[in-house]
């Protein structure tokens, strides 16, 4: 699985991984994530402690992708790449060979997590400005889509919001976006309100939410195909018989035995698929419901 990570330089996505990280390593509702790379491990344990007492990473400058892993007890459910894209890639001044990257990137994933900052977006008029690009690469990106995906808008600096009204002018710019989200059939969407710094809130909920829609998708996916390949076989089996097999040697087509066969096949391994992805998936939808309420930004009167 491969989310991508998309927001301005000044959205907090480095302080996120870090946070992120650091929680869900010591694990959430039974389930953790760990980096592959040992080094990678120890450079977002150590700034996560910097976070802690005051010292943020500085904004990265280029596009990175970390490689973790989901577990569950001691079993791992799942691998994913986790890629952040720098800031610069949403800025009016990026180029279209720097756009298609973006937008291809987007278009391809399995699963996307919008970063804005809403302290910014609140007190300053220019935050409205540049969120419409992000607007619009990410419609762009939906437009067309055939396959399910996860997408998760995430106001970052929440903690530095203090008012209703300070929330409605920072969610105010992305009404539109939200709406469309919402409304999008191939889009599962999620809003949170985060905070990352030295007592972080919701950091969980972004990567859990890709994470377990991915896995409900896919488990949906095949009990689907589980049930076409045993209706296809009981289908088979039923007009499976010496004179179809006689029949269809001499023709040179595959028999109603053969299909039989085939499709029996195909369920099984269906089958084999599906059973390690169905209770963990259950379990960590469950597990997020709760943190998804209480995360959830505040909802202006009259919308």
């Amino acid at each position: 699985m491969n989310i991508v990570m998309l927001g301005h330089s000044n959205a907090g996505k480095t302080t996120y991984i870090a946070m992120m990280y650091a929680l869900m390593r010591k694990g959430y509702g039974g389930f953790k994530v760990r980096a592959e790379d040992g080094a990678l491990d120890r450079e977002l344990r150590a700034a996560a402690d910097a976070v802690r007492q005051g010292s943020y990473p500085p904004p990265s400058s280029r596009r990175e992708q970390h490689v973790f892993r989901l577990s569950h007890g001691r079993r791992t459910v799942a691998g994913f790449t986790w890629t952040d894209y720098r800031g610069g890639a949403l800025s009016s001044r990026t180029d279209d060979e720097e756009t298609a990257r973006v937008l291809a990137e987007l278009t391809g994933a399995d699963g996307i997590v919008v970063f804005v900052d809403a302290h910014h977006l609140a007190h300053d008029d220019r935050g409205g400005r540049e969120v419409r690009r992000l607007t619009v690469l990410l419609q762009r990106a939906m437009e067309g889509r055939t396959s399910r995906i996860p997408v998760v808008l995430a106001y970052t600096k929440a903690d530095l919001l203090t008012s209703t009204d300070a929330w409605a002018r920072a969610t105010a710019p992305l009404d539109l976006l939200q709406q469309s989200l919402d409304g999008a059939s191939m889009v599962r969407a999620a809003t949170v309100a985060l905070s990352c710094g030295p007592q972080p809130a919701g950091v969980q909920v972004p990567v859990l939410w890709c994470l377990a829609q991915h896995l409900s998708i896919r488990v949906e996916d095949l009990e689907h195909e589980l049930a076409v390949s045993r209706r296809l076989a009981e289908e088979a089996k039923n007009k499976a018989g010496l004179w179809n097999s006689l029949v269809s040697t001499l023709d040179g087509v595959e028999s109603e035995y053969r299909k039989w066969q085939r499709h029996e096949q195909a369920a099984k391994e269906e089958a084999a698929q599906l059973a390690p992805l169905k209770r963990p998936a259950k379990r960590l939808l469950a597990a997020l419901d709760k943190a998804r309420e209480q995360t959830a930004p505040p909802v202006p009167a009259g919308r």
